[in-house]
């Protein structure tokens, strides 16, 4: 099975996409989740982007997530190098009961206000508003931008001279009830993970190994912090966990 981000139905092995639906939904009203894709040998990237790391099992996991989503966040840096823009156009369209998706997942992108968005698809290619989740160090940079591209979007300022995470949770979950995906990258995964807004996290490990220097999550001060296997499932040598994070 080859799955691509503009793969239709009729290219899709249902049967696989029912049990990547089967372990990923959830009935919870507030659910935080990250999803990763990962090599064996532990890398997230190569030259800057997943798309070396990923394979099609991992490409479907990714669209069935966002078909589940309320609300996909993503860290600055992420947007930029991976050339996110809304609406987000890859979610698998339909659901778990196999009815045609009625909305696209609300993209959130959370920023310090240190990552420039000039010349990004995210301003270039919008159609749909966004959020942007900033503080108020960060507001005046993340303005001036936005004018200047004379883009409208949705600037929510959570915290002082950084973004108060725990917060910014609050504000999403009265927003988008239901699963919030959280795309990464590294430094917004490893403050969330410091924060314990994360619930749980989905990981698909690919048979890769990928030459790397950056850490997978976490770093110096970030304290250890203990999972539990909620669920998993292997699909042609790909390993697909979902940990809850205790």
């Amino acid at each position: 099975m080859t799955v691509t981000n503009n793969s239709s139905l009729d290219e899709i092995d249902k049967e696989v996409a029912a049990s990547l639906f089967e372990i990923y939904s959830t009935s919870e009203r507030q659910l935080w989740r990250s999803n990763m894709v990962s090599s064996l040998n532990g890398a997230i990237t190569y030259d800057g982007k997943s798309a070396p790391i990923s394979n099609s099992i991992d490409r479907l996991a990714f669209k069935i997530h966002r078909s589940l989503a309320s609300a996909v966040v993503v860290g600055s840096k992420n947007v930029v190098a991976e050339s996110y823009f809304a609406p987000l156009k890859r979610p698998l369209p339909i659901d778990q009961s196999g009815r045609a998706l009625e909305r696209y997942p609300h993209l959130v992108i959370v920023t310090n206000g240190q990552t420039s968005f000039a010349n990004s698809a995210l301003l270039r290619d919008s159609t749909d508003r966004f959020t942007i989740i900033t503080s108020k160090s960060g507001f005046a940079s993340v303005d001036t931008e936005l004018r200047s591209a004379k883009v409208d979007a949705d600037v929510i300022i959570q915290g002082d001279t950084s973004v108060d995470m725990n917060s910014a949770r609050l504000y999403l979950d009265e927003r988008f009830p239901g699963l919030k995906v959280v795309e990464g990258g590294p430094s917004i995964l490893t403050n969330m993970l410091r924060a314990k807004v994360l619930d749980q996290l989905a990981l698909s490990v690919t048979p890769k190994i990928v030459p790397t220097t950056f850490p997978f999550i976490g770093n110096n001060e970030t304290s250890i912090c203990n999972l539990t296997l909620y669920r998993h499932l292997v699909i042609a040598d790909t390993l697909l966990l979902v940990y809850r994070i205790l």
